[in-house]
């Protein structure tokens, strides 16, 4: 699995929710690269950070605007969507 540090601005659609393990979180991130809906990614995201998580979990709100930076992995498996693992 190769990772390729990156940065991506986009906005919350939903709710982050709560990671696998304590102190973490998942979200998806909407980037918009034209302005137009039909040309939006949709980003799968998490933190490990637990201070991040926290703000996460208990500060944002769909719509919100993030700048995310991390590592970009793609899976071993070439089907599985790529992952942002987020360090802000």
């Amino acid at each position: 699995m190769d990772a390729t540090h990156t940065a991506v601005d986009g906005y919350l659609d939903t709710l982050p929710t709560p990671g696998d393990s304590p102190g973490t979180a998942q979200f998806q991130l909407i980037v918009s690269p034209t302005g137009t809906a039909a040309d939006d990614v949709v980003w799968a995201c998490a933190t490990s950070d637990p201070r991040i998580a926290q703000a996460l979990l208990t500060e944002v709100q769909p719509g919100d605007l993030l700048r995310a930076t991390g590592f970009l992995t793609q899976p071993d498996d070439a089907a599985a969507p790529v992952h942002l693992s987020t360090c802000f």
